[in-house]
């Protein structure tokens, strides 16, 4: 039975990251001020986004939703393999399976025929390339329609540029290290030069979710914040998750949970594109479970 493989891109909760327009009369477009080069990589900052809301997004079953942000990053970067993939997964699996050709014939085009690896025991699958995935997927559509045998999702690696991956780690953690002082110090220029510049979490704009800040950390004291079971995983070199467990003390609230962070590295530093957090005390190592 052939198994259908679609990229294992990890949970990201980028709900809330639109910029605000506060400008008084909004007459020229801001991105004709933009270079080409800053234009080109606020696409591709879209994109890494884009794909890692998908995932989330189809891992609780909304095909329908993320292929409509999938579709979106496409016209931002259509010969981007892993936007071309991850929409040929969806239209395999709903049956639309002529879309789903030309998507994986695309990532044959585009892709390059780097392996990726993963930490993770992958059954049979040990090493693949992007090109391998798209083949293979091809040939579970040509088993669904000649053979009428389905289709098993399996878990993909993480993107192939792996050498750029493995120093980055020690860049997540010294990031996170950062942000945990800035918020145990109160120090709310350095804590909000940790976020990207449009960072709104569960608030509507990102100027209500900083008032919400600036009224609630520096009026915490004695602030102390315990992080353990860190794990780290990469969608690409440019954009990564950490999950962790949480204790917050401060004087009259306590609270233990577990958090996920992802992070976008933008000129060279990583940036807090989103934060979420479960409520409840848990072993550490049961955290990465509950995203």
């Amino acid at each position: 039975m052939f198994k259908l493989i679609f990229t294992a891109i990890i949970s990201f909760l980028a709900y809330g990251c639109q910029s605000v327009d506060v400008s008084a009369s909004p007459v020229l477009d801001s991105s004709a001020l933009e270079s080409p080069q800053d234009q080109r990589d606020k696409h591709k900052l879209d994109v890494n986004r884009s794909l890692a809301t998908a995932f989330e997004l189809m891992r609780v079953g909304e095909y329908d939703t993320a292929s409509t942000i999938l579709e979106e990053a496409y016209l931002l970067d259509p010969d981007n393999p892993w936007v071309q993939l991850n929409l040929g997964f969806i239209w395999q699996k709903s049956g639309q399976l002529d879309k789903a050709r030309k998507a994986y014939l695309n990532v044959q085009n585009y892709a390059d025929s780097d392996t990726l690896f993963s930490g993770k025991q992958l059954g049979p699958v040990q090493s693949l390339s992007l090109r391998d995935i798209a083949l293979h997927n091809i040939k579970s559509l040509e088993a669904l329609i000649d053979e009428n045998q389905d289709a098993v999702m399996v878990n993909a690696p993480h993107h192939p540029e792996i050498d750029t991956l493995v120093p980055s780690e020690s860049e997540l953690r010294d990031a996170l290290t950062n942000w945990k002082q800035a918020w145990e110090a109160a120090n709310m220029h350095d804590y909000f030069s940790m976020y990207i510049s449009s960072f709104s979490g569960k608030f509507k704009s990102h100027f209500a979710w900083r008032a919400n800040r600036l009224s609630i950390v520096p009026n915490s004291k004695n602030i102390r914040i315990s992080i353990g079971g860190e794990i780290i995983e990469f969608i690409n070199s440019d954009l990564a998750s950490i999950t962790f467990f949480q204790s917050y003390d401060s004087l009259g609230y306590t609270d233990r949970g577990c958090k996920m962070i992802v992070f976008s590295r933008s000129t060279g530093k990583w940036l807090i594109v989103s934060e979420t957090f479960k409520l409840g005390a848990v072993d550490p190592s049961e955290c990465k479970s509950r995203f």
